[in-house]
């Protein structure tokens, strides 16, 4: 079968869905059959690593056209992407990123990490009108014509039930995982290495992902404020794009804390070196991952197969993800619980070495790999 993808989640600094397309093009590689061509469509460029590593005989990439010499991501999904389909005779279209094109005959799967946007939309970042106006629609369009829709988790996959009267056969889980390199004991050079790369030093709490309102990062950096004069070697490295709306602000807010502090207590990137990070999760005394509203909550997973103790919300889908093996903030609206969170996971060894043996055992439930056999054998098996 020829499979044309979505690539574009391939480009740049990749994180969320092209950090999933990703590990499953590696799984791909290492075990596609005979039956399966793949053809990844690129909008800006094809990166280096891809190019190098998806040199096979079964890839073929291709950087499609722009029109009227602007990289839009509207002509590329609706314009450029269908033609290259026809042009290139593909029997199955794959897209990793909730939207298909509107005008493509070509039969199709789609995978849907959330609908926070349709289900909970006061908790959504929107860009732009444009994407408060049609991403609702088109997802859900996109949703009820696929052949197949992959989701992370049974939350997501009720919720599209419950939002959109999409019949639950249609809908398949494919729990994301945790790659073996977080898996593996990194030397403490190299994690000295990684951390002086950020300007951070154990003991320090941890929070990678984008910065959304519904990840109350705000609440919890009021809530180390008020012990890290306590705790005085202790910081703070928040990793990922603000995105708050509204605005919080959070470098400003992180920049007068640590005036109060007299320190660089909180530390602030918006990235990570992928090749670090398992090295940097690794060095954290814990993972700070709160949210009202998550489709999966990869970061939360590749904490436990760190070994490194959570403190997160077993609310959607992270109840599935984390199970026992992780610290359960209930109000992650009041700071005093938060509080009461960080102390009792800095005052207590057993707790940490309890979540440290009962996260790593938790995380190997969950692999790239068997995510990616089922997502193929799926797409393989469509009439």
């Amino acid at each position: 079968m020829r499979i044309g993808i979505d690539a574009r989640s391939l480009e740049g600094e990749r994180t969320g869905v092209g950090r999933y397309l990703y590990e499953l093009l590696k799984e791909w590689k290492q075990t596609s059959s005979i039956h399966a061509q793949f053809f990844l469509y690129f909008k800006k460029e094809i990166p280096s690593d891809i190019a190098k590593i998806f040199g096979a005989p079964s890839f073929s990439l291709k950087r499609l056209p722009m029109y009227f010499g602007h990289p839009s991501n509207a002509f590329f999904l609706h314009v450029a992407f269908p033609w290259a389909l026809r042009k290139d005779h593909i029997e199955h279209a794959f897209y990793p990123a909730y939207v298909a094109p509107l005008l493509s005959s070509v039969p199709f799967s789609v995978t849907i990490h959330d609908i926070v946007y349709a289900a909970r939309p006061d908790l959504y970042f929107w860009p732009g009108m444009f994407d408060r106006i049609f991403l609702p629609i088109l997802s859900r369009w996109s949703a009820t014509r696929a052949a197949h829709i992959f989701v992370p988790s049974e939350f997501t996959k009720t919720e599209i039930t419950r939002v959109w009267y999409i019949r639950k056969e249609k809908t398949i889980v494919t729990p994301e995982g945790a790659g073996e390199e977080f898996f593996f004991d990194e030397t403490e050079e190299d994690k000295k290495r990684a951390c002086m790369r950020y300007s951070i030093l154990p003991p320090f709490f941890l929070f990678v992902g984008s910065i959304f309102t519904r990840r109350h990062i705000p609440e919890c950096i009021q809530a180390f404020e008020r012990i890290a004069h306590e705790f005085k070697d202790l910081q703070f490295l928040i990793a990922g794009k603000d995105r708050t709306r509204p605005p919080a602000n959070i470098n400003k807010r992180v920049r007068e804390i640590n005036n109060r502090l007299g320190r660089d207590a909180i530390k602030r990137v918006d990235f990570i070196d992928p090749q670090l990070l398992p090295a940097i999760i690794q060095s954290a005394t814990a993972m700070v991952w709160l949210s009202d509203y998550e489709g999966f909550g990869l970061p939360a997973l590749e904490a436990m197969a760190a070994g490194t103790p959570l403190i997160t919300t077993k609310n959607t889908s992270l109840a599935e993800v984390v199970g026992d093996a992780a610290y359960d903030v209930s109000n992650t609206r009041d700071v005093g619980t938060i509080e009461r969170a960080f102390r009792d996971v800095l005052n207590n060894e057993g707790l940490r070495k309890n979540m440290r043996e009962s996260g790593r055992i938790r995380a190997r439930d969950f692999s790239w790999k068997s995510c990616a056999q089922q997502t193929l054998t799926t797409i393989l098996q469509t009439p």
